[in-house]
């Protein structure tokens, strides 16, 4: 689990993207910046991922928290 200022952010975790694509965390990333990262995972395609810093994910104007 990955503890942020914000919330405890788990793996599993889902966020849905202005465009409807459901995003999984899959776990936290190491960068060079110092910034919390994690790593994605497109929910209906598996083999697309990407990371983004913790930031970006709880920016409602980019991310909105699956229930």
């Amino acid at each position: 689990m990955l503890r942020t200022p914000k919330l405890d952010l788990a793996a599993g975790q889902r966020f849905r993207a202005p465009d409807g694509i459901v995003w999984e965390v899959l776990g936290p990333i190491r960068t060079n910046g110092g910034r919390p990262h994690v790593a994605l995972v497109k929910l209906d395609d598996r083999l697309t991922k990407k990371v983004v810093s913790v930031d970006a994910l709880y920016d409602k104007r980019l991310f909105s928290i699956v229930e």
